[in-house]
């Protein structure tokens, strides 16, 4: 939710292609994260419960949101 909120802060300073540029880099930063675990949990074994990298917003750390803009 941090990295939504903060790509669609910036995409309104963007062009078109800048921001599909923004969402390619940012779609390839996260996937490898929570994204696979939430297919898992949802799609694979269907237990609906995701083993989340960080157990709530407040834990996630700033530098891993800014890390996901170091494009």
């Amino acid at each position: 939710m941090h990295v939504t909120l903060r790509a669609l802060i910036r995409a309104q300073s963007l062009t078109l292609s800048e921001v599909l540029y923004q969402d390619l880099r940012l779609a390839e930063s996260v996937i490898p994260v929570d994204f696979v675990e939430g297919v898992r949990a949802l799609l694979v074994d269907k237990d609906n419960s995701p083993k989340w990298t960080h157990e709530n917003l407040e834990a996630v750390p700033l530098d891993l949101v800014n890390a996901a803009f170091a494009y």
